[in-house]
């Protein structure tokens, strides 16, 4: 988060009162704060820096003021928290035009849009007000951000952004390292193909989806939360393992990457604030379906109305069927056990991706909507 506005008494403890009962953590790269904990080396809010906040729940909050915030702002070399500090969406190119060739990388911080220049890749396109942004600078800027002339931002609410994708549910946390992809060996992709970051542990922390065969790309991959009690990302130096699942053909392939060893981290393995060049990879089918998969059952296909999904799972589990278009986005969710019919009828014609999955299973299938 970030605010525009100057708040009447700055003290995170007055500031987050409203939705203190929710409020788990606080950080920015100088501190936290930790309010069950009794834990502030934040210091008071500061209209110069971003935060990431994580709650308990969904909540919302306003920031109360008689004055906007300074719109200037000045930025050592490194890394910052980026605020946004402007009333209205603030475009990524016009804020950075005198600037642009002192930018490493400009991130959501809960997210995976960047700016990056060097690798060109320019996913994010506008600042967000009440939103943060992480940023690494060459050497010295500074930033104007624009007068609104009396015009605001529509009202926005915003999650952590939990993201659905064919491979499971990816929970993004403030710790990432982004990987981009050269040209070569681009051309090997093809639109509507997943790209799957895996930990050792079998859970992925990133994916992609590719839309232009052949064009420059980036994966944020998210590092492990320690709040939250579980492993939701990479430990720090986690080998990374890269798989692909073909929409179109329903194939998985192992992606064998090299690293450019004159770009950033090229371990191949997760450290947090880096950032990593693949110059090239390859390819290889696993040729390997599980055994449950053989029983995933899927008819009629092509389909038009309606479809029925047999499943392997065993009497009384329930799992998930999910259907994604081309583009990697949900377009249905329903709960089953055993056998299961589903209405299609709203899907325009074209190409899906059926995944089901339970405890011990989790498979896809092409699905073709005429």
């Amino acid at each position: 988060m970030s605010a525009f506005v100057v708040p009447e008494n700055p003290d995170p403890e007055i500031l987050f009162s409203p939705v203190s009962g929710d409020l788990i953590f606080m950080q920015n790269l100088s501190g936290f704060y930790w309010p069950t904990q009794g834990i502030n080396t934040i210091g008071d809010f500061d209209n110069n820096s971003g935060y990431a906040l994580k709650f308990a729940r969904a909540r919302s909050m306003e920031i109360c003021g008689t004055q906007f915030a300074d719109r200037q702002i000045q930025l050592a070399a490194g890394w910052h928290y980026l605020p946004v500090l402007s009333e209205c969406e603030v475009n990524v190119l016009s804020l950075f035009a005198g600037v642009v060739d002192n930018i490493e990388i400009v991130q959501e911080l809960i997210g995976t849009r960047v700016f990056w220049p060097e690798m060109n890749v320019y996913s994010l396109e506008e600042l967000i007000p009440g939103r943060a942004y992480k940023i690494k600078i060459k050497n010295p800027i500074t930033l104007t951000f624009p007068d609104c002339n009396g015009k605001t931002s529509a009202a926005k609410s915003y999650s952590s952004g939990s993201m659905s994708s064919i491979w499971g549910t990816l929970n993004p946390t403030p710790f990432a390292q982004h990987i981009a992809f050269g040209i070569s060996g681009n051309d090997q992709l093809k639109p509507g193909d997943v790209l799957g970051v895996y930990g050792q542990n079998g859970e992925f922390y990133g994916f992609h989806q590719i839309v232009e065969s052949g064009a420059r790309f980036a994966i944020t991959v998210f590092g492990n939360d320690p709040t939250t009690g579980v492993q939701d990302g990479f430990a720090e130096n986690e080998q990374l393992s890269f798989q692909l699942f073909r929409a179109s053909t329903g194939e998985y392939f192992v992606m064998e990457v090299s690293f450019d060893p004159s770009y950033g981290n090229a371990t191949g393995n997760y450290q947090s604030n880096t950032l990593s060049l693949v110059d090239d990879f390859k390819l290889s089918a696993t040729g390997i379906t599980p055994a449950e998969a053989c029983n995933f059952q899927l008819y009629p296909n092509p389909a038009s109305g309606k479809i029925t999904v047999v499943m392997p799972a065993s009497e009384g589990e329930a799992g998930t069927i999910e259907i994604f278009n081309i583009k990697g986005e949900l377009m249905l969710s329903q709960k089953f056990s055993g056998k299961q019919t589903l209405d299609v009828s709203q899907l325009s014609p074209g190409i899906y991706v059926v995944r089901g999955y339970a405890d011990q299973f989790n498979s896809f299938r092409k699905l073709v909507i005429r």
